[in-house]
């Protein structure tokens, strides 16, 4: 009786240890848990991952550079000194003497065209690193204006367009005045006319005529050039009269009746 008990007991802790071993077994699986990998996965990897912690910064691309603005032109008018026209383009005197071959500063003519180099640099623009914020724009500097004495005036192109405009005072010896302008490009007037029926001529000296005028006084003087003086001794023009603005080639330009 008490072997069979033994048996029993014995039949019954096979059982237990046996039920604890496959409770052993499910709990702490053979292996161990895979290590987790850090990366962006691509094509061909052996591990199907690559580290992307150390990838080289991309490069920012250079601003191309660009060109510079072509040059304004501007008339010298009375006054005006190349210290006044740097001062007005913020260029130095030396710059618009080597830009326009002169030799003289202290040397214009009323009418005279000058080349002024206009500077323009862009400020290339930096790329900005990767996840940093965008810069603030800065709006741009207004660029002072010249002052009105010595407003640049561009010399249109294409062919000269000459004309007479008025006759000032006519039969008034000391205040007859025949006022010629060009609206059109640059000539060169040296051996044109003036005349009329009567047989007075006024031939040009040599002259070159901006967009601008030039005013033609018959009584004596001293030539500028904005003015010439014909040095008569008696008025040349007379109201109804006829008279006709012809080139060096004896081409009738331009005609004019005096009121």
């Amino acid at each position: 009786m008490r072997a069979r008990t033994w048996g029993i007991i014995v039949a019954v802790n096979v059982i237990l240890a046996a039920i604890v071993v496959l409770i052993m077994i499910a709990v702490w699986p053979d292996g161990e848990a895979p290590i987790a990998l850090t990366g962006t996965p691509i094509a061909g990897d052996v591990d199907g991952f690559v580290d992307t912690t150390h990838s080289p910064p991309a490069e920012s691309p250079t601003p191309a550079p660009t060109g510079t603005t072509a040059p304004l032109q501007y008339i010298v008018q009375s006054g005006d000194t190349l210290s006044h026209i740097s001062f007005a383009y913020d260029i130095s005197i030396e710059e618009l003497m080597a830009a326009n071959g002169l030799t003289d500063r202290d040397v214009l003519q009323i009418g005279q065209v000058i080349e002024v180099p206009v500077h323009h640099t862009p400020t290339p623009t930096a790329s900005p690193a990767p996840n940093a914020p965008s810069p603030t724009p800065v709006p741009p500097t207004a660029t002072p204006e010249p002052s009105p004495s010595i407003a640049p005036t561009v010399t249109p192109a294409g062919p000269p367009a000459v004309e007479i405009a008025q006759v000032i005072e006519p039969g008034n010896l000391a205040e007859e005045v025949i006022i010629i302008h060009n609206y059109g490009g640059v000539v060169d007037m040296e051996g044109w006319t003036l005349s009329d029926a009567a047989g007075n001529t006024f031939t040009f000296p040599a002259l070159t005529l901006f967009n601008a005028q030039v005013r033609l006084h018959t009584a004596l003087g001293l030539n500028t050039p904005s003015d010439l003086y014909w040095g008569r001794a008696e008025p040349a023009w007379g109201n109804g009269e006829l008279i006709t603005l012809s080139d060096r080639e004896g081409r009738q330009v331009d005609a004019y009746i005096v009121q």
